[in-house]
């Protein structure tokens, strides 16, 4: 299953050929490298965001196989609920730290100005800063990432390591 077909309710394809010919009013680009489509528009302050394109806009169907999958490790089951068993019981920034020791990467942000992120047991909107700590010695197939957010509520995640670019293909499905 492709990671297009992951992140949707669907497995049809698109039909319409709405990606083949480029509208200027919709700034939509190919990524030959991961075989997506996304869709860039400028922010407010005039910078821009990619955003993959999982559906087509005007038939729903799924633009193209992506091989974004082919990115990162898979991590097992087995070591999920490894790590899983690791973090559960932490509630505490003392009890992450002593539990995983020194994170790889530990940095402090505010939240993101144009992005409502809310806190993960309050479910109130978090204003102050909120702290990463992200393990990549933990594990050898996924990188953890711990968030500590400013009134102590602790939120974790996990995926697979980085390792490398995939397959660059010369031209976007249907096209020449």
């Amino acid at each position: 299953m492709t990671y297009a077909e992951e992140m949707s309710i669907t497995r049809v394809p698109c039909s319409c050929g709405f990606f083949r010919y480029p509208d200027p009013v919709f700034p939509i680009k190919f990524d030959a490298g991961l075989n997506e489509y996304v869709i860039e528009p400028k922010l407010p302050g005039g910078g821009i965001v990619a955003m993959i394109l999982y559906h087509c806009p005007r038939c729903g169907g799924i633009p193209s196989g992506s091989k974004r999958q082919t990115l990162f490790t898979v991590v097992s089951v087995e070591e999920v609920l490894r790590i899983k068993a690791v973090l559960d019981e932490a509630t505490s920034l003392a009890d992450i730290e002593a539990r995983l020791g020194a994170a790889d990467e530990d940095r402090t942000r505010l939240p993101l100005p144009d992005a409502v992120e809310n806190r993960p047991v309050s479910g109130v909107r978090e204003t102050g800063p909120i702290r990463q700590l992200t393990y990549t010695h933990l594990s050898e197939t996924a990188d953890v990432t711990v968030r500590i957010y400013s009134n102590g509520e602790i939120e974790a995640s996990f995926g697979g390591k980085y390792i490398g670019p995939p397959i660059v293909e010369e031209s976007p499905p249907g096209q020449p």
